[in-house]
């Protein structure tokens, strides 16, 4: 572990990572944050390429947490010219893209998939949402946002490190399994009044075109929220909560 101000090379590297093209070059990605950091180190699947913190950072760090080689002190200010952050936090990391793991939809359990969600902050909120009902695998169709992506990171609040995200030809996926599969439809079935279902895949479309027709050929049941209020449309992250919160829920009783 070492002190020093960070190289014009060191910022613009680490600036480099925002980009998906970059991070892909690189095979590398940033995750900042306190908690965030502390749990990355702690779990075995991520290869920390370098860690960088404030001194008061670093010292916070339990012994039982091994480090990566280059473990850099920095100063607050050195951090902000690396964050990606408005309000940066104590510490930033650069680690290694993981190798992709092969895409199965999980037998007897619940998993998502994404039809070209878009925005970086609903991908993250529904990576939370997943790992807070306990779902850890997402498939997601080549043009969804990365996973990678900072805002994607920090939205999921840690959740990237427990959720796998697979990324690929999802109708050629279903087609192959034939997984029970409810997609998410403003025209489908009340889901309140669906009854023990069978654990399957919650289908999540695009935030302004919904699920293309290549993905909802392949529908067990659509299924909807009920409307009782003036509101047009629900956010693609509060409709996934909503919709898990209630088959999970039912599927428990079954």
């Amino acid at each position: 572990m070492n002190g020093r101000m960070l190289s014009k090379n060191e910022v613009k590297y680490i600036q480099s990572l925002k980009a998906k093209k970059q991070r892909l070059e690189a095979n590398a990605f940033v995750v900042e944050g306190h908690k965030t950091v502390l749990e990355l180190l702690a779990h075995q699947r991520w290869i920390v390429q370098a860690l960088y913190g404030t001194e008061t950072f670093l010292q916070t760090i339990p012994k039982n947490l091994t480090l990566p080689a280059k473990t850099v002190t920095i100063s607050q200010e050195d951090l902000e010219r690396i964050s990606f952050l408005q309000t940066p936090q104590s510490c930033l990391a650069v680690v290694a893209l993981p190798a992709a793991a092969s895409a199965h939809f999980p037998a007897n359990n619940w998993s998502l998939l994404l039809d070209d969600i878009q925005d970086p902050g609903n991908l993250g909120t529904i990576i939370r949402i997943a790992d807070w009902f306990g779902i850890e695998h997402i498939f997601a169709t080549e043009h969804t946002a990365d996973v990678y992506n900072p805002k994607v990171i920090q939205a999921s609040m840690g959740g990237f490190l427990r959720v796998q995200m697979h990324y690929g030809p999802c109708a050629v996926w279903l087609q192959q399994q034939q997984p029970v599969c409810y997609i998410a439809d403003m025209h489908g079935h009340n889901v309140w009044q669906l009854q023990q279902p069978q654990p399957g895949v919650l289908v999540i479309g695009n935030e302004g075109n919904g699920v293309s027709e290549h993905i909802a050929a392949f529908a067990t049941q659509t299924i909807s929220i009920p409307k009782l209020g003036a509101a047009e449309s629900l956010n693609a992250g509060v409709a996934t909560g909503i919709l898990l919160s209630h088959l999970l829920q039912t599927t428990s009783k079954a």
